[in-house]
C-alpha cells in the first residue's frame, strides 16, 4: 500500500512540474506576441492555451528526425542512388 501511495505522489508531483514547464514556455511566447503581432500585422492577441499550443507547434515543426528534406530531394533526384 505505502508503494501505491508512493507513485500516486510521484505522479502528483510530475503533473505539477509539467504544468509549471508548460507555463514558464507558453508565458514568453504569448507576451511577445501580444506585444508585436497585433501592432505589426493586425493579429489578434492569444491566450494561454492558444500560445502553448503554438510553442508545441513550432517544436514539430522546427525538429525534426535525422535527415533533413534537402538530403531526401538530393538523393531523389540523384539517379545513381535508388536507395532512399
Amino acid at each position: 500500500m505505502d508503494k501505491f501511495i508512493d507513485c500516486i505522489g510521484i505522479f502528483i508531483c510530475s503533473l505539477i512540474v509539467i504544468f509549471f514547464a508548460a507555463l514558464l514556455v507558453a508565458w514568453p511566447i504569448q507576451l511577445l506576441w501580444n506585444w508585436l503581432m497585433p501592432i505589426i500585422f493586425a493579429l489578434p492577441a492569444l491566450t494561454f492555451l492558444q500560445s502553448w499550443g503554438l510553442g508545441i507547434l513550432a517544436g514539430f515543426l522546427t525538429r525534426g528526425n535525422s535527415s533533413n528534406a534537402w538530403d531526401t530531394i538530393t538523393k531523389l533526384m540523384n539517379p545513381d542512388n535508388q536507395k532512399l
